[in-house]
């Protein structure tokens, strides 16, 4: 029918547009279903941004699909607040996310605390364990920063170069021995 033969723009709107029907039908968990599959065919960060805005209004949404929110909209409010509502229950990503928040606010102290369960995200865990550094960086903790960057150089994928970069850096503030 029309959703196997549409080209994903055209799944994206439908997806959409079923969810929205739904919705107002009061059919939560099948609206639910189709706003992930809008997620899941959305061919940019704007459309998978306004996917998982509809996602997280329903209470089956999951924390990391309000942390994918927050790590694409640093300082969107509901995600936030669904994250920091969560408790205990608290995920390596949504960590993350609270981190990269909190770091985007220059609070180096609270981004620390969460880059800490963030490094353990399959995802996030490298850009975790720089963003800590660099946290540690601005807060004039080079030792640590210094620590941190040396494992990114080393055993990093996305972040070598930029570990390397801000090691650099760290020589001109006087940690050219180390």
């Amino acid at each position: 029918g029309l959703w196997g033969d549409s080209p994903p723009s055209l799944r994206y709107y439908l997806s959409y547009a079923l969810g929205r029907l739904t919705k107002a039908d009061g059919k939560d968990q099948e609206s639910l279903a189709w706003f992930r599959k809008m997620r899941d065919v959305a061919e940019d960060r704007n459309q998978t941004r306004r996917a998982l805005e509809e996602i997280i209004q329903f209470p089956a949404a999951t924390l990391n699909e309000a942390a994918d929110l927050l790590i694409l909209s640093t300082h969107h409010a509901s995600a936030f607040k669904k994250i920091r509502s969560s408790g205990r229950a608290m995920t390596p990503r949504a960590a993350y996310a609270l981190g990269y928040n909190a770091y985007t606010r220059r609070n180096y102290k609270e981004a620390i605390k969460w880059f800490a369960l963030g490094g353990k995200d399959s995802v996030y865990g490298e850009a975790a364990r720089y963003y800590k550094a660099y946290s540690h960086y601005r807060l004039k903790e080079n030792g640590e920063a210094l620590s941190l960057w040396r494992r990114g150089a080393i055993e990093g994928d996305e972040y070598p170069q930029r570990s390397v970069q801000r090691m650099r850096a760290l020589a001109s503030r006087g940690y050219r021995e180390a």
